[in-house]
């Protein structure tokens, strides 16, 4: 079922929803963290508001997005190639 999903999509729309889903969970885990560390919700909002810091999260987003994406898509090439056999 999941070989048919990474096959029948495009590489860079595979890409492009690993790397969003990627963006928001970590931005979620880290502000679900500082929460339970005692940071402020405005301190929180200021740290999201820098571009610095927003532009590697994405790039680090994008980075995951394509790896994870050729990882599945050359698995689920190979494994349609072995039932094919």
């Amino acid at each position: 079922m999941i070989n048919k999903k990474f096959q029948e999509n495009s590489f860079i729309k595979m890409a492009a929803l690993s790397a969003l889903l990627f963006f928001v969970v970590v931005l979620i885990i880290e502000a679900v963290f500082g929460l339970f560390k005692g940071q402020q919700i405005s301190e929180a909002l200021s740290k999201y508001s820098n571009t610095g810091y927003l532009t590697g999260k994405i790039i680090g987003a994008i980075v995951y997005g394509l790896v994870i994406s050729y990882f599945y898509k050359r698995k689920a090439k190979k494994v349609s190639e072995n039932q094919k056999k």
